[in-house]
């Protein structure tokens, strides 16, 4: 008992003190010093409660705005990807295939660029609601940019890789997503909560170029005066409507834009404090534990860094194949014989 007293007050010097004791009557009875039991005492004893009612429905809304944030990121990328190409050809008839690979190839350079970044912050800042909310206003502007690029005139393919760079540095969030969830689940909740985030960012990649193919059929019949003018290296297109200066269109490609704009400012808006708070419950479980359990000998295995960077290198494989065969168009005979080729240099 002693021992316990110390181990709390430790905990408590160093800050640790994460559960909530509740009282409970304890009864038990008293010896008269020879052996017999002599009256009943009651006692109240601390019971270390996990989390409340209202804590657990408080975590549990978080929870739905971090599937739902999964969810919008996932759509500001798959939503442009099937119109990109032709908006490009709409900016400018001379654009290349190769800078349509730089444009689509922005996203993922901006997540990779700024994922290490902000997971920094989020860890220096002890708390990721600055991290999401910063993320989701960057998501905002770089999906406005591209719902305006007919204003930028000659100057517009660059702004369009810009606004997609500024999306794929917003998506960098999913990593502080991943994280949130491991620390806001206990250990019987985390597997499912885990795959729910999954499925939203599945759904999300889904749902986008659905979304791209219901604009292009409800676009379809407007008059081509109002719907695709743009200005091609400071010339007149043909489809321009009748004005000197370049203007803010509304067209099947410009829609996308402004449909992440939506998003982002009412995912935004999600993560003031009246609707999300961060609950730790994953670091009031290990303390549980170690209130229960004492065994200092108990450690957690250290991590097996063979099979993850082979866990990685596979999934590395398995996103580079299909783009492979799309973006450098090589064929299904040819894919073959580069990967021999590259595995014989390796050897």
């Amino acid at each position: 008992m002693p021992s316990r007293v110390a181990d709390s007050r430790e905990e408590e010097a160093r800050g640790e003190v994460l559960l909530k004791p509740s009282s409970d009557i304890v009864t038990f009875q008293a010896s008269n010093g020879g052996g017999v039991a002599d009256h009943l005492f009651e006692e109240q004893e601390p019971n270390w409660v996990l989390e409340t009612l209202a804590e657990r429905q408080a975590r549990r809304r978080s929870h739905y705005v971090i599937y739902l944030t999964t969810f919008v990121m996932s759509i500001g990328f798959s939503i442009v990807l099937t119109g990109v190409w032709p908006y490009l050809q709409q900016l400018d008839p001379g654009s290349s295939k190769v800078y349509f690979g730089w444009v689509v190839a922005a996203n993922p350079l901006g997540q990779m660029l700024a994922s290490p970044l902000l997971g920094w912050w989020a860890n220096r800042a002890k708390s990721n609601r600055r991290c999401f909310q910063l993320s989701l206003t960057v998501f905002a502007i770089g999906n406005g940019l591209y719902a305006i690029l007919s204003v930028f005139g000659s100057a517009a393919l660059p702004i369009m890789f810009v606004s997609r760079f500024l999306v794929g540095i917003s998506s960098a969030n999913i990593a502080i997503v991943r994280s949130y969830i491991s620390t806001s689940t206990t250990t019987s909740e985390r597997t499912t909560a885990v795959a729910l985030t999954s499925a939203a960012q599945g759904l999300g990649f889904i749902i986008g170029p659905a979304v791209q193919a219901a604009l292009a059929v409800a676009f379809a019949h407007t008059s081509p005066n109002s719907s695709n003018s743009t200005l091609t290296n400071g010339t007149m297109s043909e489809t321009l409507v009748d004005t000197d200066a370049p203007t803010i269109e509304l067209n099947m490609y410009s829609a996308t834009g402004w449909i992440g704009v939506f998003l982002g400012v009412t995912n935004l808006f999600l993560f003031f404090p009246c609707t999300y708070q961060e609950h730790p419950i994953a670091a009031r479980e290990a303390q549980l534990q170690r209130r229960l359990n004492r065994d200092e000998s108990t450690k957690l295995p250290k991590p097996d860094y063979v099979p993850l960077a082979l866990a990685m290198v596979l999934l590395l494989i398995l996103c580079l194949v299909p783009d492979a065969l799309s973006v450098v168009s090589w064929s299904s005979n040819e894919l073959p014989d580069y990967g021999v080729s590259s595995h014989k240099s390796l050897i």
